[in-house]
């Protein structure tokens, strides 16, 4: 009687601690689980104790209770650990398949980046191409106002020319960055 009045006390102390403590929520199902093993564990105790007071068929009534309800509480652990195994496939499955979108949302990127650099190279060339026509008509000018203009040209053209290598850098260092994340 003392022991399941302590059982008791005990098992009411351990609840309100577990409460109060931080950590990870407690599973329900595995915890009742665990009381089931610890009373089957009790039940074991209890006929070993009292075998020589039992009778011959009574020994193997509780016997043939204790084994069944060991056979039921193993059925039920393993459900629990199945329930756990597909659980975790679950989230793994969940991890991967965002890792992949993941991947696959970085090479889109790393492609659109690249288009956009051959484009601005293209760019560039004809922009290149162009500033040594403004100088050739700039060295070949009649007059000093026109060579005037011509140069303004060839100051916009250098700015537009370095404006693009500045955005040819940046989008280099971009896709320098994502393809470090694959």
């Amino acid at each position: 009687m003392a022991d399941a009045v302590y059982g008791m006390a005990f098992g009411a102390m351990e609840t309100v601690i577990r409460a109060l403590l931080p950590g990870p929520d407690e599973d329900p199902v595995k915890r009742m689980l665990m009381d089931c093993q610890a009373s089957l564990a009790d039940g074991w105790h209890r006929l070993s104790e009292y075998k020589t007071e039992l009778l011959g068929k009574d020994k193997k009534e509780c016997f043939a209770a204790l084994s069944d309800a060991k056979e039921h509480l193993d059925e039920a652990w393993q459900r629990w650990k199945d329930a756990k195994q597909e659980a975790w496939e679950n989230r793994r499955a969940q991890g991967r398949e965002r890792h992949d979108a993941f991947l696959a949302r970085v090479r889109a990127n790393i492609d659109k980046n690249e288009d956009r650099l051959d484009r601005l190279r293209s760019v560039l060339d004809h922009k290149e191409s162009h500033l040594s026509e403004l100088e050739e008509k700039r060295d070949s000018a009649r007059t000093d106002h026109f060579r005037s203009v011509v140069e303004g040209w060839i100051d916009e053209e250098e700015q537009a020319i370095d404006d693009i290598r500045q955005k040819i850098a940046e989008i280099e260092r971009w896709i320098d960055e994502d393809r470090s994340k694959l």
